[in-house]
């Protein structure tokens, strides 16, 4: 077949350039300490023994300042310390070990690259993984600190059996701490017994009436009576948000009066009583923009902005969200900042659930917003965040919209774990049903050799192609060239070099330049196919060609010309050749962190 013009020099169009996989930043960052802040010498003193034990663990419902001891513990080291906080049940085994890499290199850059490198190929055992992770860290110049907040969020059980055995080989230059609401899953009797836990509950992480006294008087910032301090403490009994809570309305009652209202017969529960006083206490505007925004789970001053605006039919204002969020912080009321920087920041969890249940009857308003939140973190690359939001908002289909827009990106970086997880975000029912994802779906099953599974979804997909969905499923051709490619791969694995040369040709007049990552694995099932059928003199000048066209470019399309160049080399007996063209491949996949190519 004549080739004239398959290999295509287009750019990639606007927008589809450089989308790479964004994690999420505010989860490496310790949030800000609140800017009132009481001592606690005694917790303190506690969390002084954390470099004597692998894991130190802080268990506590919302509101006993687990984080807060911990930010303040890590305001006194000199140790290096890292962060990751976890949120609503997001992580699976390949997300947390890449964010734990993540966070173990703001440490010490470098540091875990074989860890990282396995994690993204997405092909090592978990045993493999684990024990590469131990190794690694044994080599650490420096005692570090991780520590691990939220920890109550990780749903996935091979994320709690990963940690159980990696707590076990901790070298001593690594120590853990664990903040969570509910016990974990994990060996902790084991480790007591072996002194290797240390741990702190609720009722070490309660106040003490000097505590108290001293919370009230920074919060209150009033004179405060000690009848009041006393009631105060009994009514909380040393539960920080309480206390926190309490103290604030002394901004606008007397102490004679709280006292009078705590003490009142069948006096309403704690904290539904005073986050209501609280509440209507603020002025409308901010009344609006806490209910608006209680359904995120972190926010900043734009997507408060776009979410409002959305909902009131108007131009986004980023700067009156910002001015809110500024006064809010500097209040101290219901918000925490993520960030040094005060770009992210969370409503306090009980804060947010209690908001959140006054938006209940409200459904279709909370849809709106989840929609307008959900298209903000898609138009920014924070896909999952989008994938999540939009999906609460019953918009599903505009959910498999943007994973299938993100897909080729992911794979130009070869990164098909995070394909992988995007479509595990979507019910099945709409990934079968779209002609998008499905594909997506079949290059998953391409990385990971499940040939029988992908011979029966191409099948499927090629009648999904043909029905009424191809036509509003985005670029039909596009996607057929995607599909040739993919047939080239299993008629590859069964031999069949004849149906290889014809689907891998076909694919490279369909597929569009930006598909870099296709378009390479087109051209190394081609050149393979020629190889093959005896046409080696023209599988090698046409890879030359080809590299030649590309020279000073890296990326998986040329990568994968090198391979099938190598390949060629290694069947021919040019070991030579063949040795020299694969450590510059070799270099090449390192450079760029593409770890399948480097594999």
């Amino acid at each position: 077949m004549e080739m004239k013009g398959t290999i295509c020099s287009q750019q990639p169009p606007v927008g589809h350039q450089n989308r790479q996989t964004v994690l999420v930043q505010s989860r490496l960052n310790p949030p800000a300490l609140p800017d009132i802040l009481v001592g606690r010498s005694r917790i303190q003193s506690r969390l002084a023994l954390i470099p004597g034990h692998k894991l130190t663990l802080l268990t506590a419902p919302t509101g006993y300042g687990k984080t807060t001891a911990v930010l303040h513990w890590i305001q006194q080291q000199e140790l290096a310390v890292g962060w990751l906080t976890f949120l609503n049940g997001q992580d699976n085994l390949f997300t947390f070990v890449t964010y734990l890499v993540a966070s173990l290199q703001r440490l010490c850059p470098g540091l875990c690259e074989k860890t990282e490198q396995l994690v993204h190929s997405g092909q090592a055992p978990e045993s493999i993984l684990l024990m590469t992770l131990v190794n690694e860290l044994a080599g650490l110049p420096k005692p570090v600190v991780l520590v691990l907040d939220g920890y109550e969020h990780v749903a996935d059980r091979s994320i709690h059996d990963f940690v159980a055995a990696w707590v076990e080989g901790l070298p001593a230059t690594v120590r853990l701490v664990m903040t969570t609401r509910t016990k974990p899953p994990l060996p902790l009797s084991r480790w007591r017994v072996r002194r290797e836990l240390a741990e702190l509950q609720a009722a070490d992480l309660c106040c003490d009436e000097a505590e108290t006294a001293e919370l009230v008087a920074a919060w209150a910032a009033l004179p405060v009576t000690a009848a009041a301090l006393r009631t105060i403490y009994e009514r909380t009994e040393g539960w920080i948000v309480g206390v926190q809570l309490l103290a604030l309305s002394l901004r606008r009652l007397s102490s004679e009066q709280l006292v009078a209202l705590l003490t009142q017969p069948n006096s309403p529960c704690l904290e539904i009583d005073w986050l209501n006083e609280i509440f209507v206490g603020q002025p409308p505007d901010i009344q609006k923009f806490l209910l608006k925004t209680a359904g995120l789970d972190r926010f900043c001053a734009s997507l408060c902005a776009t979410v409002l605006a959305e909902e009131e039919g108007r131009s986004p204002d980023v700067g009156a969200s910002q001015s809110i969020l500024e006064r809010l912080l500097a209040e101290g009321l219901f918000l925490s900042a993520l960030d040094e920087s005060g770009e992210w920041f969370r409503y306090h969890p009980l804060i947010a659930d209690w908001l959140r249940s006054r938006q209940q009857s409200h459904q279709e308003v909370l849809k709106r917003l989840y929609r307008s939140a959900g298209c903000w973190f898609a138009s920014r690359g924070l896909v999952e965040e989008a994938v999540q939001y939009l999906l609460a908002s019953g918009q599903a289909g505009q959910a498999a919209a943007v994973v299938a827009d993100y897909t080729q990106a992911a794979l130009n970086l070869e990164n098909w774990p995070q394909i992988e997880r995007w479509l595990a975000l979507c019910p099945d029912e709409v990934v079968v049903a779209t002609p998008a994802l499905l594909l997506a779906r079949g290059w998953v099953l391409q990385f990971r050799c499940a040939f029988s599974a992908l011979s029966d979804l191409l099948q499927q997909l090629a009648g999904l192609l043909k029905g009424d969905g191809a036509e509003s499923s985005g670029d039909a051709a596009a996607m057929q060239g995607q599909l040739a490619v993919l047939n080239a791969v299993l008629c590859h694995y069964y031999g069949d070099l004849a149906a290889v040369l014809t689907y891998a040709e076909s694919g490279l007049d369909q597929i569009p330049g930006h598909a870099r990552y296709v378009r390479g694995l087109a051209c190394f099932l081609r050149a393979m196919a020629l190889h093959a059928l005896g046409r080696t003199v023209e599988a090698e000048g046409w890879l030359k060609d080809l590299l030649r066209s590309q020279a000073g470019q890296v990326d998986t399309f040329t990568l994968r010309g090198q391979f099938a160049l190598a390949t060629i080399y290694r069947l021919n007996g040019e070991l030579a050749k063949k040795r020299a063209l694969a450590q510059q491949m070799l270099f090449d996949a390192q450079s760029q962190k593409f770890h399948v190519s480097q594999g």
